[in-house]
């Protein structure tokens, strides 16, 4: 749930210019997406005049003399009722007649209130920073159907030959994302996914192979038409090629293989590759047409990235079970700290220029602190720290994804400011739906081992010194709005130099927010004096001895997590 009072489940949102020829667009959006779902058509005339009246209004009176303002126009219509919301740049307030009907009933103006609360059960005005925002809701006699995905298909095609090969894949994980957080079980989810992706690719089958832990494959598929055969139950030769080299292939001679082979049928296009978590193999994600065009790099990597997401949908499920048949009294925060605690890194990237070690210790079974390191292709050394507000299975889930987000664009390593850029622009929707947000800080460490750049999203700042040093400096980055605040902001880097044998340190507030026995609290200045005070002369074992300390100097039980990652450029004896 929004902070606004609006939740949103496969609903609409648009950005529009302040001109009145969009009006009938949107309208023709919004009758497009209920038809889908079964809205009452009875109901459409009333509420196509409410609508459009509000539109009009934040056109003509909320943008007035700013012809480039952008107007928000969104819906959602659940189990909950109807949810309409128009946002302007302007301000308005009500006047008490404002929902009467005027003395002329035909005058062009005055009317658009009557109009709006005669089909609206409630109605909210607010001005806040933001402008003008108009929510309207109506509870409707039925719950909404699934929507047509026949009559979306075009909309589908058209979307994936149009994405990129990296947006593909972030695009394809935030619809799945929808699916695992509305499904009640792992095989729901999966019957979901394949649909979808069925779709999206246009072809004859999708199926999927997991594994059960006898040895014995289940096998889930979605065909176009009855008259296609189902997988069989054993593997075929290639199949056992893609499961003993865990790798993808997308094949577009499928008619060379062996006649005896089932796949062969599938002769203009073939893909099948892993379905695995932290290379721990789970199945096997295949699809096939007969007629059309090869697959595309980025229908490939959309394939990819939907088999990683099977697989930790398929790892959480498989935790969830495993839990509650050994111990089911234990809490659902005990099982999630095992999936976060799988999203950090067990080793950390080698370089002749650099070490990198980090601790994550989390106040409560599941926190919102998480940090990554990846070498990317081009030699840059991605190092991130973020903190989701929030603790439990959200958490959790939002550090997933971002986890992911972040490694499937290593093409930007290099660039840390853009990488954040995208991320929030992605990951703006999904944590304005749950309330939430996240501070993270990225660094890209060069392949020289001279410099870092500096990208920041409201996270503390970093601590840098070199042994032997009185106190560390702070390092400023410019960049305090997180991720889901305000999906357009742009981040900047921020260039810094290292020297031989600077330590420099990635940390959440709960290291500097530690109250000691007298309940002072220990603060960010001071932190910054105890860090050189803690080195061990190993890199290694610095992170974890500055955590011990800091035990020791808490009065109470920790009440905030407390990451460290500590980054050092290596001596030149090294």
């Amino acid at each position: 749930m929004s902070g606004d009072g609006l939740k949103f489940r496969e609903g609409a949102e648009f950005e529009l210019l302040p001109n009145l020829a969009f009006v009938e667009r949107m309208l023709r959006e919004m009758q497009r997406y209920l038809k889908e779902r079964g809205f009452p058509e009875e109901d459409w005339p009333q509420l196509q005049l409410a609508v459009a009246e509000c539109l009009n209004n934040a056109i003509i009176h909320g943008c007035s003399d700013q012809p480039d303002a952008i107007i928000r126009f969104r819906w959602a219509w659940t189990g909950e009722g109807l949810t309409v919301q128009v946002r302007d740049p302007g301000e308005f307030t009500p006047p008490e007649d404002w929902n009467e009907l005027p003395e002329d009933p035909l005058a062009e103006s005055g009317r658009g209130g009557y109009l709006i609360s005669q089909y609206f059960e409630h109605i909210r005005h607010e001005n806040n920073e933001r402008g003008h925002e108009i929510t309207l809701t109506k509870k409707i006699s039925h719950q909404p159907l699934p929507p047509n995905i026949a009559a979306v298909e075009d909309e589908l095609q058209m979307m994936t030959q149009d994405l990129s090969d990296s947006y593909e894949s972030l695009a394809a994980m935030f619809n799945i994302s929808a699916l695992l957080a509305t499904s009640k079980t792992f095989d729901e989810f999966l019957r979901n996914v394949l649909g979808r992706l069925r779709n999206l690719l246009s072809n004859d089958l999708v199926y999927a192979r997991i594994q059960q832990t006898s040895g014995e494959w289940t096998i889930y598929f979605d065909r176009q038409e009855e008259s296609i055969s189902p997988p069989l139950a054993v593997l075929s030769a290639i199949e056992e090629k893609v499961w003993e080299d865990r790798k993808f292939i997308s094949h577009d001679r499928a008619r060379e293989l062996p006649s005896d082979d089932p796949l062969q049928q599938w002769e203009a296009g073939l893909m099948l590759g892993p379905i695995s978590f932290q290379g721990t193999p789970i199945g096997l994600l295949v699809t096939g047409r007969r007629r059309g065009q090869a697959f595309t790099a980025g229908q490939t990597n959309l394939l990819r990235t939907i088999a990683d997401f099977v697989g930790v949908a398929y790892t959480t499920a498989e935790l969830y079970r495993q839990r509650e048949e050994q111990m089911r009294e234990l809490r659902e925060l005990e099982i999630a700290a095992q999936i976060q605690q799988s999203l950090l890194p067990t080793t950390f990237p080698a370089h002749e220029q650099w070490e990198i070690d980090g601790v994550c210790e989390s106040a409560r079974a599941v926190g919102g602190d998480f940090f990554d390191a990846i070498v990317s292709p081009t030699g840059h050394i991605l190092v991130l720290i973020a903190d989701v507000m929030g603790k439990g299975v959200p958490a959790a889930m939002l550090s997933s994804l971002l986890r992911a987000s972040a490694r499937a664009r290593l093409d930007l390593a290099h660039d840390p400011a853009r990488l954040l850029t995208e991320l929030n622009r992605l990951l703006a929707g999904d944590l304005a739906a749950l309330d939430m947000f996240i501070t993270v800080q990225i660094v890209s460490l060069s392949p020289e081992g001279d410099s870092m750049q500096v990208a920041n999203a409201g996270h503390s700042e970093l601590l840098g010194f070199t042994v032997p040093a009185a106190t560390a400096h702070e390092i400023a980055s410019d960049g305090d709005i997180p991720l889901g605040v305000m999906p357009d902001t742009p981040y900047r880097n921020t260039k810094v130099q290292v020297t031989t044998g600077q330590v420099i340190c990635l940390l959440t507030d709960g290291l500097y927010e530690v109250e000691d026995s007298s309940g002072e609290m220990l603060g960010f200045e001071k932190l910054a004096t105890l860090l050189p005070t803690w080195w061990t002369g190993d890199l290694t074992t610095f992170p974890s001895a500055c955590l011990a300390h800091l035990k020791l100097l808490q009065r109470d039980q920790q009440s905030d997590d407390r990451t460290l990652v500590a980054i050092r450029r290596k001596p030149l004896s090294s």
